[in-house]
């Protein structure tokens, strides 16, 4: 399943489709948040940024394994 920026869901969606989705969303914060990481000083929190890709991190194992945990149930 491809996505741009205008892609919407549909509701023909199978859960398997959504978990990708939600992990394709992940990956991009944490591109966009190495980005921002450059730009951003210590006084202005760059530190922080570090503690979102973190965050974003988890949730793609999260959501990676529900995925497997769909597939299995097949």
């Amino acid at each position: 399943m491809d996505i741009d920026s205008t892609w919407k869901f549909t509701g023909e969606e199978t859960p398997e489709d959504v978990l990708r989705v939600a992990i394709g969303f992940e990956k991009d914060a944490i591109v966009y948040f190495l980005g921002l990481k450059d730009l951003v000083s210590e006084q202005f929190g760059k530190g922080r940024i570090d503690t979102l890709i973190k965050e974003e991190q988890r949730h793609i194992v999260m959501l990676t394994r529900e995925l497997t945990a769909i597939k299995k149930e097949r």
